[in-house]
C-alpha cells in the first residue's frame, strides 16, 4: 500500500446522513411538513398530526 492509497483511506467523506443532520432539523422547525412541532406533554394530549420536539436521549424508547 503506497502513500496514496494511505490517504485515500484515511480520509474518506462523512456520511451522508451525518452531513444533513442539523440540516433536517432547521428543515423540521421550518414547519414545512404542515404539522405542529410539540413537545411530549403537548404531543400526548393532541389527536392532531404533530411533530414530537426533544432530544435524543427523550425520544428513544427504554429497552
Amino acid at each position: 500500500m503506497g502513500l496514496d492509497d494511505i490517504y485515500d483511506k484515511s480520509t474518506p467523506p462523512k456520511e451522508t446522513s451525518r452531513q444533513m443532520g442539523s440540516k433536517f432539523q432547521s428543515w423540521i422547525n421550518k414547519g414545512f411538513l404542515g404539522a405542529d412541532i410539540l413537545d411530549t406533554k403537548q404531543f400526548l394530549k393532541t389527536s392532531d398530526n404533530a411533530v414530537l420536539r426533544g432530544s435524543d436521549s427523550k425520544l428513544t424508547l427504554p429497552i
